[in-house]
């Protein structure tokens, strides 16, 4: 059996964009998520060279929501905190190194945006799924030969 500790960050592009009509003319409304992170539990069986296991444990993320209507863009950032949950399998295919595979599912606060421009703001929360493909490094590995005299 493994337990361990893992720690993340991740950069990207999770985003959607929505029109919408508002007095009689068209807007975008655009929510992008740009870094998120995790520090996790783990916990699995190794066979041989390969470990299953489950994760699960705090998750972050900064999500950006960009507001455009009649030619004027308003943004708003903030960062939400949450949980996440999953699973995944790591090989080790020579020393010192191995491969991953890992489903992450994350669940984000709800936070309140534009507060201080729109009465009662706008209110967004976020879901994020992910598969993550890793190669790793151990550092350490066979114990060092030490002449004896």
């Amino acid at each position: 059996f493994v337990l361990g500790i893992e720690a993340d960050i991740s950069g990207g592009d999770i985003g959607r964009e929505d029109d919408f009509l508002l007095l009689g003319g068209v807007g975008t409304i655009r929510s992008r998520i740009d870094v998120f992170g995790t520090v996790r539990g783990r916990i699995g069986v190794a066979w041989d060279r390969l470990l299953l296991y489950a994760t699960g444990g705090f998750a972050w993320a900064r999500d950006k929501i960009d507001f455009t209507f009649a030619g004027v863009r308003i943004s708003d950032d903030q960062t939400h905190a949450g949980w996440t949950i999953g699973a995944g399998l790591e090989y080790a295919f020579a020393p010192n190194w191995s491969a991953k595979l890992e489903y992450l599912y994350a669940d984000f606060e709800r936070r309140n945006y534009f507060a201080s421009l729109i009465a009662g703001g706008i209110d967004l929360d976020a879901r994020v799924h992910t598969v993550k493909f890793g190669i790793n490094y151990h550092f350490g590995g066979p114990a060092a030969v030490v002449a004896a005299y």
